[in-house]
Order: structure tokens, then sequence, then C-alpha cells
């Protein structure tokens, strides 16, 4: 989060600098800004670590709760020949093998390899048989990749490379960080029949909604939350003169995909689907609720100023100065904008985001939600940038350590599921 917030930052000042000076114009300048997206996306760096149990997380509560309905378990059994946990524990290992020893001097770009022999050797022999073979690039596939500069689909798909002398490296740090977190939903996903895609999507749905409640009880714990099946929003909080209504979208942004094949046509229409399509279905809300389809406990439906949310597992980067040379307004805000005066502009934020500002306001109790918009509402360069650039720019990037601590709660038993001989560390 740290470290996107500063790259964010400063790359949004660049292109709110060329856009807005006039250096980028035309066509040519939505084709930069659809470049900027991708540089962002690939070369982006969150806390490593809260992401790859975060992805953990939402499968074992996928697992554990809706198992009756869809045996998540099997699926992964089918897929990589292990169990959920055994498939993350073998990833959490293999990775932390590539962090770099800051304390013995290793930098970012310092790579570590990997002898098999000495740190695998009491590796139960299912990891090192199937899953680990399979995340080795083999020779006779380089003649496979597409050379184009943002492609590293096949890179992310396979990370590692065994040397000569039987040793491992991962092509690219964020290659292998890719691979086992933004890649994982859709490695699933594509592996199943058509008519099972949408039954895996719709519960890891759930999945995901769920972890969405967690997070937004924690800032308020009187949020308003409705049955599923009713036509509401996800989650409404009240503030003093105003609501916030949240949308959470659960369909996940391929981001090895967009950087394939993403041009300007296509982060258009990514725009549409991760911007248009959830506030509209907000906006929808919204009329309901002033139309008195439902109510809200002491809160005049007719006049209350309403702000609208759109909160993602993770969402295309956009920034302020693309936002307002080409008036993505255009692309985004549904007509019900022109009807309702009392509406304000939308937020969108995803969950790396969420979590920071839940760690935020836990420490800032006098500060509210509409506080934050406030802030980044005023800002004059910044007013339209991803949530983590004003969160690192007004130093409230925080990092979100109760989830951390909940998520090494669910890792604990790794070490025992991986080794023959627990007491053997490698």
């Amino acid at each position: 989060m740290h470290g996107l917030g500063k790259c964010l930052l400063a790359s949004n000042s660049l292109l709110y600098r060329a856009l807005i000076q006039g250096h980028v114009e035309g066509e040519h300048s939505l084709d930069f800004l659809c470049n900027c997206t991708k540089q962002i996306i690939a070369d982006h760096n969150f806390y490593i670590y809260q992401k790859i149990y975060r992805s953990y997380f939402l499968f074992s509560k996928f697992y554990r709760k809706y198992l009756k309905d869809y045996d998540i378990e099997k699926k992964f059994q089918d897929k990589f020949g292990l169990n959920i946990q055994e498939y993350f524990a073998f990833l959490f290992l293999l990775f932390g093998k590539y962090i770099p020893n800051h304390k013995n001097g290793e930098g970012p770009d310092d790579m570590p390899a990997l002898d098999i022999q000495v740190a695998l050797k009491n590796l139960k022999n299912q990891y090192t048989r199937k899953l680990l073979n399979n995340l080795i690039f083999k020779e006779n596939e380089y003649t496979n990749v597409d050379t184009s500069f943002y492609n590293i689909i096949p890179f992310a798909q396979k990370p590692l490379i065994k040397l000569q002398d039987e040793k491992l490296i991962p092509i690219n740090l964020r290659c292998l960080f890719l691979g086992i977190t933004e890649s994982l939903y859709f490695d699933i996903f594509d592996s199943l029949p058509k008519d099972e895609q949408k039954i895996f999507s719709t519960y890891f749905g759930y999945a995901i909604e769920d972890y969405f409640q967690d997070i937004i009880k924690q800032i308020n714990d009187q949020t308003i939350f409705y049955d599923r099946d009713k036509a509401v929003p996800d989650a409404i909080i009240k503030e003093e003169n105003a609501v916030l209504f949240f949308e959470c979208k659960k369909r996940q942004f391929h981001t090895l995909q967009f950087l394939q094949y993403g041009t300007k046509k296509i982060y258009l229409e990514r725009i549409n689907e991760f911007f248009f399509k959830p506030l509209n279905q907000l906006c929808n809300r919204i009329k309901d609720f002033r139309a008195g389809k439902f109510t809200i406990e002491g809160i005049d439906h007719e006049k209350v100023k309403i702000y609208p949310i759109v909160v993602s597992p993770s969402a295309p980067p956009i920034f302020s100065g693309g936002w307002d040379i080409h008036d993505l307004n255009q692309y985004i805000l549904p007509e019900y904008y022109n009807e309702d005066k009392n509406i304000e502009p939308p937020e969108f934020m995803d969950f790396d985001e969420l979590e920071s500002i839940e760690a935020y306001l836990q420490k800032n109790s006098k500060k509210s939600f509409i506080d934050l918009i406030s802030i980044k509402r005023s800002d004059l360069s910044y007013h339209n940038a991803n949530w983590m650039v004003i969160l690192k720019k007004n130093g409230m990037d925080y990092r979100n350590k109760r989830l951390l601590e909940e998520y090494i709660n669910e890792s604990k038993q790794f070490h025992g599921l991986l080794f023959k001989n627990h007491s053997t560390r490698p």
C-alpha cells in the first residue's frame, strides 16, 4: 500500500501535468492514459504478504461458510492436487524464500536463488511433485511467449526458472506475486466448465461481500445491512446530515488480461464495467429510497445528501489529469445525476484502500468517512485520483493490523502441513 501510494502519487502528478499543459493531446492522450494505467498495474507493490493472506482468507472463508452449496476444496484438488490450506501454505513458503533480506543488505534488485535440495529438504512429496513443477518455466516454452512489453501472463503463470545447478530463481518477483494472487481466481474460473463458472463466481462473490461487511462494521458499528435478495445498497452508514450508500462489486478485475490486450477501447469498456455499472445500480437504489421503497430511521428520504461509494476487490487505476481532460464523467455518471441535486460525486475504492481507511479511522475516532471524502474532494490536483494517492499524500495510509493478525491466526498450521518433520526447519 505504501509503495503503491507513492507510485500512484508520482504518476498522477506526471499525468496531470502532461495533460493539463497540453504535452499530450487528442486521441493520443487517451492512449497515454491507457498505457499509464498498464504501467501502474505492472509496477504496483502492495504490502505483499497482506494481499497473499487476504487471498487465502477469502478462499478459506468461502470453503467453510458455503461448503454445503459449493465444494471449492474439490476444485483446488482437481486443479492443483492440493487442498486450499496446503496450496496457500506452499505459496507462502515459496514466496518467503525470495523476499530480499534487508538486514543482510539485500535490496529489491537482489534475486535470491532457491536451492531445492536445501530449502525444500523436508517438504512433503505432494508439493514438489505437481505444484512446484507447474510453476517452472520450461525451455521449450520461450518460443511461445508474446514479447509485447506488458504481456507478463506467461511469466505470472510460470514464474520460476531452473538453473543448470538445479537452483530456482523467479523471472521477476512481481510476476511471482501476481501469479499467486491476482491470477488465482481466474486460474480456478478458467478451469471450470462454462455452466459451473457462474456458480463459482456467485459464491466467491458472497465471500467477498462477507469480507467487505466485516471491514465496514469496524468503520461504523451502526452500519445498516440488508438481506442479499433485497434491492437495496450493500451497506448504509448514517452520518450527521448525510448518508453513505455502498455497493460492493464482486467481480474481479483481470489485471493480467488487461496488461496483454488493453487498448483505449478496452480501457473505456473497463471503466464502464467497474465504474458506471455499479454506480448506476447505486443510483437505482437511491431513486428507490427517494421514492420511499425502503426507509432509514431518522432520515428524510427526500432531502438528505447521499454519498455513493463503490468498493471492489481491485479496480483499474484512475488519474485526476486523465479524468479531467477526458471528462470521464461522461462515461461514468448515470443520467440520474441530472435529476437529483442532493447526490454527491461518486467515490471508487478497492479493498487495500478500504482496509487502510478502517485502520486510520480506528486511530482517529474524531474523524468520519465524510471528513476523508472532503479532504479528497478539496484537493485541486488529485480530487479524482485513486484513494491511495490521497491517503499517501496526507499521511493516512495506515496498515491494517487487525486484519493482519486475523490472517496470521488463520495460517498458524502452515508449517505442520508442509514438512515431514515439524521440528526440523529447512
